[in-house]
């Protein structure tokens, strides 16, 4: 995990756990400042951990919750035009960049 990475899945716990620190795995980790997290060397792989057990929704992955067995192409993304969704309006960028930066989108 690179540091933006951490700083980006450290804010999400964060707001995971809406400031209740005592549900929060890092609970006995110093967190709120980056001058001390360098310090505590647990708080990287809490926060890896629990990355990894809460993973980002993202559109495809809220589409393939409901469609276990919806098709996706080569790299993964859903054979879905994007433009189905959003309308008509011509996409500046070729297919694969679109579908992923469509379909890779969060969601709450």
């Amino acid at each position: 995990m690179d540091a933006l990475q951490f700083i980006k899945e450290r804010r999400r716990m964060c707001v995971f756990y809406k400031g209740n620190c005592q549900e929060c795995p890092a609970r006995n980790c110093v967190c709120f400042n980056i001058d001390e997290m360098a310090i505590d060397d647990r708080i990287v792989s809490i926060i890896e951990k629990w990355a990894a057990e809460h993973p980002r929704k993202t559109r495809q992955s809220k589409i393939l919750e409901q469609y276990p067995d919806a098709r996706c192409d080569d790299n993964g993304w859903l054979v879905v035009c994007p433009a189905l969704f959003v309308g008509n309006e011509h996409c500046p960028m070729d297919c694969l960049a679109c579908h992923k930066q469509f379909w890779s989108q969060e969601v709450e």
